[in-house]
């Protein structure tokens, strides 16, 4: 397998992680905090499967354990980026007119989205 296809697949079973976790879990609303607390534990998990893993004693498999890992840290960099959002809203709301407000708001999805040049 070449690595364009590697990568293929890990992000799809990342994202197949992260469909899972919004199914069990996405009636509660996390923050980045919380979603720190939930990476943390994954990672926990993540090395007591290698650590059974080299003692022959695995029953959890590391990359299952790796991905929740990933979709974990990608779902509190989303909750980062609306709080960041959210508190920059707040800010502007307080001293900007409502124009400007208006197009930083529209600076601010685009930078979200990665879409905004220079």
């Amino acid at each position: 397998m070449n690595e364009e296809e590697l990568n293929k697949q890990i992000h799809k079973a990342i994202e197949t992680e992260r469909e899972f976790q919004k199914e069990k879990w996405g009636h509660i609303k996390k923050s980045t905090g919380d979603w720190l607390c939930v990476l943390e534990l994954e990672l926990q998990e993540a090395k007591l499967a290698h650590c059974k893993f080299e003692f022959g004693a695995n029953r959890n498999s590391r990359a299952s354990e790796l991905i929740q890992v990933a979709a974990c840290a990608i779902s509190a960099l989303h909750s980062l980026y609306e709080e960041e959002i959210r508190i920059a809203i707040g800010h502007m709301a307080g001293t900007h007119s409502l124009g400007m407000l208006s197009e930083e708001l529209s600076i601010l999805k685009k930078l979200k989205k990665g879409k905004l040049d220079g």
